[in-house]
């Protein structure tokens, strides 16, 4: 079972909190998630780098968008 909509934003909060002034890696599948709080984003496809890039530069690459977004955002 996934978290609750109010256990995503605590936890969100809580990382946003923690990460200041340090380097957080996290490994996330809630695109949502992770476009809300990293700064720099890279994607893995069967363990290769797929794309690298600020979450705008990640939401609007084509490989990704393919791969985990579902094809093209409108």
């Amino acid at each position: 079972a996934g978290m609750s909509p109010q256990e995503r934003a605590d936890t969100i909060g809580l990382l946003k909190n923690i990460r200041r002034g340090r380097t957080l890696v996290l490994v996330e599948h809630d695109m949502d998630a992770v476009f809300d709080l990293a700064e720099r984003i890279t994607v893995l496809s069967e363990g290769r780098v797929l794309a690298e890039g600020t979450p705008k530069e990640i939401q609007a690459n084509s490989f990704v968008q393919e791969a985990y977004l579902g094809g093209v955002i409108e």
